[in-house]
């Protein structure tokens, strides 16, 4: 399973699936208390719509106020536009999907968080492994629904999971290569398809009025335990593709990113 890993979601739990990183003056990244795929309390349970609610007074998410960033009443920042200074990177995330069945309503959230957010904000969706397999539809079809769910909602980056092994190598690197949006993958870079995919990924964001930009990198490893793979037979799982170790990897990219890239 890919190493940041969260439940299978539900319609009822994708507002706790935002990772809002909001970026202001010199502060680092700072991730939304939020997070997780359980299906929540219905006390506890977020919703898209803001109405009339304001940050409470004296509170201010730029400052790191817990009590007026996403998922706390009475504010969700994620849902208004940026700050004149702030940057602002907003990352929606699911993992470990095996039905089709809430894409149309993860669709509508991400349109509507596009929608509220500001011009010069940045929305990008991720899905960090294991969706080709297993669950039934993929038996059938090798995976050709989740792609096209993926591509008509739309998901902007994937990477691998363990799972994706599962299905047939070659009907993967097909999947591989008609992906729209971009296929990260940092520590399995003799894939056959690496051609269509890529080691790391920079994002630029900048502020409205200029004055605060930064470069995020994103990278994507996959587990190298070899216990996941012990079942497949000669050449091996993804075709026999290499699986470099993850930390070793994130050591390299880290300073590729901060030193070569800028980030």
């Amino acid at each position: 399973m890919p190493l940041n890993h969260l439940e299978s979601f539900t319609s009822r739990s994708f507002s706790n699936l935002l990772d809002a990183l909001q970026i202001a003056g010199p502060r680092a990244l700072r991730v939304s208390p939020r997070s997780g795929g359980r299906r929540p309390n219905k006390a506890d349970e977020p919703s898209l719509d803001t109405g009339n609610v304001e940050v409470a007074d004296g509170a201010d998410a730029s400052d790191g106020d817990t009590n007026a960033v996403a998922g706390k009443i009475p504010g969700k920042t994620w849902l208004t536009p940026s700050k004149p200074t702030e940057a602002r990177l907003t990352i929606v995330q699911i993992t470990d999907v095996y039905t089709l069945d809430n894409f149309a309503s993860l669709k509508t959230m991400l349109e509507t968080i596009r929608a509220r957010q500001g011009p010069n904000d940045t929305v990008i969706s991720m899905l960090t492994g294991d969706f080709l397999s297993p669950y039934l539809l993929s038996s059938i079809d090798r995976g050709k629904g989740m792609m096209n769910a993926l591509a008509a909602t739309p998901i902007d980056i994937v990477i691998w999971g363990n799972h994706e092994a599962d299905i047939d190598h070659r009907t993967v690197c097909k999947h591989v290569k008609g992906f729209p949006g971009t296929w990260i993958n940092t520590n399995m870079q003799s894939h056959e398809a690496m051609e269509h995919q890529v080691p790391y990924k920079i994002i630029d964001i900048s502020s409205p009025d200029g004055s605060n930009v930064r470069r995020v990198g994103l990278v994507a490893v996959l587990s190298d335990d070899p216990k996941l793979y012990s079942h497949f037979k000669p050449p091996g799982a993804f075709g026999g593709a290499s699986i470099e170790d993850p930390w070793d990897t994130l050591r390299i990219y880290k300073k590729i990113l901060e030193e070569d890239e800028g980030c």
